[in-house]
């Protein structure tokens, strides 16, 4: 790790330098605690980076080597987890900004998923706890700053500013009208923004294909031009995501008739829908997700269109739809 900074350096300089520092030896997979801790750490704008620990050694000579590593990294603290006895999982966490070191044990929970989770949260804690004395010591405004801060210790943290608070995404997207038998498909773009750690706002549009029909003589070619917007609260585990809440929609239908025994007639008409809906997120890795979403919406005015007598277009009640695709955080 020392070498690779080193390195980094020498080609003109790192990136930017980690929060925190993790370290574990197998059986424990150091990655996954990683990202675990990331998914308790992401709203406050904390890095979180890994690092190999070395063989061996008593715990004074490798708590050095900790210290070290975090030194050469320019980390706030550096973490140790590993197991050192049958059932328990020890924590070694090295804090440089208050120059102590916490040790702690934590039971071996049977499942890997529950292991990782209950890891991520001791060190969450361990972290809150320490840095706290350190509070002057801290650079203003950073996400080291705002985990410390014992005022709003219980409350979820705002987005700093070195948490991705734009996003973008895009995908497949299908719209029915079920009860006037009306289906599109096409391609999904939309921005999302992280108001809050629990509030998702986003807009949207659909690119939706046209739709053809007959009736009699008449050939009708219909499409809709849907623009989305949404208000989400948010529950996040360590790779999934929840959300749900209310949205908006304001919609362009065109309607295009034609015949062969006269000119054919285009009508533009305005589409307004109110619902909801709920999406669940699949975390890939920072900073890029996997969606779905499904919603339903009233429609509050929608046009309905009669051709010899008979209803070929109606978009004036039910309108329901779903997305899938994948999203990414801007910097």
């Amino acid at each position: 790790m020392v070498a690779l900074w080193a390195a980094l350096l020498a080609l003109g300089g790192p990136p930017a330098s980690p929060d925190v520092v993790v370290m574990a030896p197998p059986p424990i997979n150091v990655e996954r605690l990683a990202d675990s801790l990331r998914a308790y750490l992401v709203d406050y704008g904390i890095r979180v980076e890994t690092a190999s620990p070395s063989a061996g050694g008593d715990l004074r000579g490798q708590l050095s080597e900790v210290r070290r590593t975090g030194e050469a990294a320019h980390a706030v603290a550096v973490v140790l987890a590993e197991s050192r006895s049958p059932g328990l999982i020890e924590i070694e966490l090295v804090d440089l900004a208050t120059d102590k070191v916490l040790l702690t044990e934590i039971p071996r929970p049977p499942r890997d998923e529950d292991l990782y989770r209950a890891l991520a949260l001791k060190i969450q804690a361990l972290l809150r706890s320490t840095l706290s004395e350190a509070a002057g010591r801290l650079a203003v405004g950073s996400g080291i700053a705002r985990l410390a801060e014992p005022t709003r210790a219980w409350e979820p943290a705002e987005a700093g500013a070195n948490t991705p608070q734009l996003a973008l995404e895009t995908g497949y997207a299908a719209v029915s009208f079920p009860l006037g038998g009306l289906f599109l498909q096409g391609g999904w773009v939309a921005a999302r923004f992280n108001a809050r750690a629990w509030l998702d706002l986003g807009l949207g549009v659909a690119l939706l294909g046209s739709t053809h029909s007959t009736e009699g003589e008449y050939g009708v070619d219909t499409a809709v031009l849907p623009v989305v917007a949404a208000v989400r609260f948010r529950r996040a585990g360590s790779r999934y995501e929840v959300l749900a809440g209310p949205s908006v929609e304001l919609a362009l239908a065109r309607v295009t008739t034609s015949s062969s025994s006269g000119p054919g007639l285009t009508s533009r008409d305005p589409i307004f829908a109110v619902g909801g809906e709920v999406e669940g997120r699949f975390r890939m890795g920072s900073p890029v997700w996997f969606y779905l979403r499904t919603s339903a919406l009233g429609v509050v005015a929608g046009p309905y269109y009669v051709v010899e007598g008979h209803t070929v277009v109606d978009s004036s009640r039910l309108q329901v739809g779903g997305v899938a695709g994948f999203g990414v955080g801007m910097p």
